[in-house]
């Protein structure tokens, strides 16, 4: 792969290249404003399969450089990497906001260094065959029925708040326990996505998921939220723990932006998406979630919302009982 790294410092970027030396399978170009990192970008579009960003620097902060790659369309789904260091914490929201894929932290170290570099590694080949199927299946080459996999989660490049999931789970990642407990997550699940899957083409199962996602977004829209595609059937949004969703009013507003189009839906031949959405999930006062739990859960909730809050009053049943 090749890597850009852009730092004002130029300590960091000798220990980002030796790094990348000893690692030994990809190449990386430095360069230490972002300005010219942005005109490298646009003058080459095809020279960086991925991004290693500052966040503080002069002229063009590392998260203004973020938002303008991903306004770059070869560069929409780039995975890009903030490099931070502690007291720019407060950046982070906003650098995952403009389309960040992860971050790591300075001073830098080799194991975590490894870590996100093999990350990123696995995200690329991903992207590449996407992008190969993608291209097959425009140009009408091959059998692509079941191109597109219901498992695997899309990445709609849209308007803001809407982020990649592994982008999502790195986020949570973020937040040590007190930023976790400060937000809530909540599923939004299609309830009929496989059968629209199995019956549409490759490409209108995608445009199909967008619809959903736009309606989820307009839906959101004044909520402070960021959201992602999960993959089969479920997104996912996050917000501050405070922000009070009424979710009958959201289902039916999502729903009734899509009944807009159903005679579009029924020219395919397809049924329109039906939404369900789930109660939000918050930190628990009986010990604390992880990130990827806490996503899970609010897929689940959107999933089986009568059967989660069956448990959910088992277990108050069970732990009054405890403490009676």
């Amino acid at each position: 792969m090749r890597f850009l790294a852009v730092d004002d410092d130029p300590a960091i970027l000798e220990i980002i290249s030796d790094f990348m030396e000893r690692d030994g399978r990809h190449g990386v170009q430095t360069v230490s404003s972002a300005p010219e990192a942005l005109r490298m970008a646009q003058a080459n579009p095809l020279a960086f399969d991925a991004f290693l960003l500052d966040i503080q620097m002069p002229e063009m902060n590392g998260v203004e450089l973020c938002s303008a790659l991903r306004a770059l369309p070869p560069h929409r789904q780039t995975p890009i990497i903030m490099v931070t260091r502690l007291s720019e914490r407060n950046y982070i929201d906003d650098a995952f906001a403009a389309g960040a894929t992860d971050y790591i932290n300075k001073p830098l170290d080799p194991l975590e260094w490894k870590s996100r570099i093999n990350m990123v590694e696995r995200l690329h080949n991903e992207r590449q065959r996407s992008n190969a199927l993608a291209m097959q299946v425009q140009t009408g080459q091959g059998d692509f029925a079941h191109a597109v996999d219901f498992e695997t989660p899309i990445s709609f490049q849209m308007q803001g708040g809407v982020i990649e999931y592994l982008a999502l789970e790195n986020y949570l990642l973020t937040l040590d326990g007190r930023g976790l407990f400060s937000h809530a997550a909540m599923g939004i699940h299609v309830e009929n996505a496989l059968h629209i899957h199995n019956r549409a083409e490759p490409t209108v199962f995608i445009e199909t998921l967008g619809d959903v996602a736009a309606a989820i977004f307009e839906g959101l829209r004044t909520k402070n939220c960021l959201f992602s595609y999960a993959g089969n059937g479920d997104f996912v949004a996050v917000m501050p723990r405070q922000t009070a969703i009424d979710v009958e009013s959201l289902e039916f507003e999502i729903n009734n932006a899509l009944a807009e189009f159903e005679v579009v839906y029924a020219a395919d031949g397809l049924p329109t998406p039906r939404v369900r959405v789930g109660q939000q999930v918050r930190g628990s006062l009986f010990g604390s979630r992880k990130a990827t739990a806490i996503l899970n859960q609010a897929i689940t909730k959107a999933r089986f919302p009568s059967e989660q809050e069956k448990s959910e009053e088992t277990l108050a049943l069970q732990i009054r009982k405890m403490l009676a």
